[in-house]
């Protein structure tokens, strides 16, 4: 009886020794767990704002692309509706100077721009030269055409649309086209074709660029008229 008293005191020390190496083992597997639990929240967390910040970065990159688009459709909408008026007007000037005298819109293709002589002048006075010095009612094409697409881009520039961010990279002749039923050696319908360059964003080419095309006609001066 007395040993089998002994025997479990000296289990009950033997298990006392023991605790503390448990707890030991339990707080080493607690702190292990924390710490994984704290990885997986800042891998969690780090996933979530490299994700918000690319949404933000999306979101962002398509602001300024349709503001590039909406710059650039203010050039266009200028070219397709003022360069045409201007046109009207400053034929219809440079045809009264001249008394209805024959003379194409612009130079034949023959005539270079130094040999021009528009009734017109570029900066919109009257020639002093005789209607029939004058080689045209508007000069060279190309030359009238690079001075109305600033028309356009002023316009966009009153709109919040400078040119820093958004112009006309080309408005030159295309082609002159006879018109149909027309005698085969009256003067054409005169075709520009315009390309505009808006830059998406402040990267410009890093972000992309908006590039509308297309053409605009012009009306001959002299329709059925023999003029060239």
């Amino acid at each position: 009886m007395k040993n089998s008293s002994n025997n479990s005191i000296s289990n009950t020390e033997t298990l006392a020794k023991q605790r503390p190496g448990e707890r030991g083992s339990a707080l080493v597997v607690a702190l292990m767990c924390m710490v994984a639990l704290f990885a997986i929240t800042f891998a969690a967390t780090k996933i979530r704002v490299a994700s918000a910040r690319d949404i933000e970065d999306k979101n962002a990159q398509a602001v300024q692309y349709w503001e590039a688009r909406s710059g650039a459709a203010t050039v266009e909408a200028s070219l397709i509706t003022d360069v045409p008026s201007v046109f009207d007007a400053e034929m219809l000037r440079a045809q009264t100077a001249v008394g209805g005298y024959p003379l194409p819109a612009f130079d034949p293709p023959q005539i270079t721009l130094n040999y021009s002589r528009p009734v017109l002048n570029p900066d919109g006075s009257i020639s002093n030269n005789n209607a029939s010095q004058c080689t045209s009612l508007l000069g060279n094409l190309n030359a009238w055409a690079q001075r109305k697409s600033v028309i356009a881009e002023n316009y966009a520039s009153e709109r919040g649309y400078g040119s820093d961010k958004t112009k006309v990279a080309v408005f030159q002749e295309s082609l002159r086209q006879q018109l149909v039923g027309g005698p085969s050696n009256a003067e054409p319908a005169y075709l520009l074709e315009y390309q505009i360059d808006s830059a998406v964003g402040e990267q410009g080419n890093a972000r992309g660029r908006v590039r509308p095309s297309g053409t605009i006609m012009l009306g001959p001066a002299q329709p059925g008229c023999n003029t060239i």
